[in-house]
């Protein structure tokens, strides 16, 4: 085994969201949802609703946000 132990308790997470509105209150609508490491995120993420993939992320820009 190789790496730090935060190498496997951290994951990375892409996502695109989309601002909108529901019945008047502002919220975030995810699109998409690409993980890397996380396969309970993975298989769970159609069960609720959210588009999810397991592929390779890499931070390039964060959000505002962040």
């Amino acid at each position: 085994m190789t790496g730090t132990s935060a190498d496997y308790t951290t994951m990375q997470e892409g996502l695109i969201s989309i601002p909108c509105k529901f019945e008047g209150k502002p919220g975030n609508y995810l699109a998409k949802i690409w993980q890397n490491r996380d396969w309970g995120g993975v298989q769970r993420g159609p069960t609720l609703g959210y588009n999810t993939e397991l592929a390779e992320v890499t931070n390039y820009k964060k959000s505002r946000g962040n």
